[in-house]
């Protein structure tokens, strides 16, 4: 579809940028990070005041979503963390990651989309703009 106001995704291929201290720094001044941390706001605004009992409409692709979900907790269940020093994190997140990679390698398109676009690690907008 060609249309003046949209153009067509780029995809890249996921790599793993946060290697030191540094980088951590520059993911929590990245555009992804800014939505990312708006879309868990936005949830959490959206739940106060509701009590778990509460019935919600549904959608097939909301039920697809929190059957992702459900499945990705069963793998922290399945995948204990080690009994390491935690300084950058725990190794048994890359045994984690690695499920995920063979999972998302049967959907090239939905593994690009997420990684490739969403995490995006160019500095946000909202931070380059002065106090």
């Amino acid at each position: 579809m060609n249309s003046p106001y949209f153009s067509a995704p780029v995809f890249a291929e996921p790599k793993r940028e946060i290697l030191n201290p540094s980088d951590v720094v520059k993911w929590e001044k990245s555009q992804a990070y800014s939505d990312y941390l708006g879309f868990i706001l936005t949830l959490n605004d959206a739940v106060k005041g509701k009590t778990m009992t509460v019935d919600c409409p549904s959608s097939e692709a909301l039920e697809k979503l929190i059957t992702m979900l459900e499945t990705l907790d069963t793998w922290i269940d399945e995948i204990p963390p080690t009994d390491q020093p935690q300084r950058f994190g725990n190794k048994a997140f890359r045994t984690w990651c690695s499920r995920l990679d063979e999972v998302l390698s049967k959907f090239p398109v939905i593994q690009h989309f997420v990684f490739g676009t969403l995490l995006s690690f160019e500095e946000a907008e909202i931070f380059k703009k002065p106090l």
